[in-house]
């Protein structure tokens, strides 16, 4: 790490000590256009001038699980000014399904949350009440409204495209998927579960078994015959 920040070559220390962010910003590669993985080692500087410089960050929870070693805190990055989409990270863990990472961003948003009150519980300091913002900090969970919010309009904020995708807006590009819990035989309804919570199971237990059609533009791409 320290190579890569210059030591080697025998920039002084201060120069070295730049954070990733800083380093990147001061030859002029942060933009609106830059969407940057993980960021679970940005500091608060490195929140403002992402917030500035309209950077987008993808959310990559499970792979940060099996190779960052760290959470990302992603309700304080948004009540920073910066903008968070979701992501897989492809081959950083064992799905590409969206679906899936959206449940792991709210499981490891839980853990945050749990280690952070776990931390104070330790050195003697409890939080006032479960859910309680901690250190000047909004409570890291995050749930599946959370989560859908990153996985479709938070993305295309990320992206820098949520004046045509993201939402169902009068004018926006329909890109979207047809759901249903009635298919797949994978989601169990009750007679006493109404629309709210249906849509919850969907979130929460559905894959791509419950998908009957997927529109990109308008346009059908997508249609499962079994539905």
């Amino acid at each position: 790490d320290l190579v890569d920040r210059g030591m080697a070559v025998g920039e002084d220390t201060a120069a070295a000590a730049r954070t990733d962010a800083e380093i990147f910003d001061s030859h002029g590669l942060l933009s609106g256009n830059c969407v940057m993985a993980h960021g679970t080692h940005l500091t608060d500087g490195d929140l403002v001038i992402l917030s500035e410089r309209n950077v987008g960050v993808a959310h990559c929870a499970l792979s940060n699980y099996y190779f960052s070693g760290r959470t990302l805190h992603v309700r304080h990055l948004l009540g920073r000014g910066v903008r968070v989409g979701l992501g897989t990270d492809v081959a950083g863990g064992y799905s590409p399904s969206m679906m899936d990472a959206s449940r792991c961003a709210v499981i490891a948003s839980r853990g945050l949350g749990q280690t952070m009150r776990a931390v104070k519980e330790a050195v003697g300091v409890l939080p006032k009440q479960a859910g309680a913002p901690e250190d000047g900090r909004v409570d890291p969970a995050i749930d599946y409204l959370h989560a859908l919010y990153l996985a479709t309009l938070g993305g295309a904020r990320a992206l820098g495209i949520d004046d045509k995708v993201g939402t169902f807006g009068q004018g926006m590009e329909f890109d979207a998927i047809i759901l249903s819990a009635a298919v797949g035989n994978n989601i169990c309804i009750f007679d006493t579960d109404g629309t709210e919570d249906i849509f919850q199971k969907i979130c929460t237990q559905g894959d791509d078994r419950n998908i009957l059609k997927v529109f990109v533009k308008g346009r059908e791409v997508v249609t499962n015959e079994t539905g």
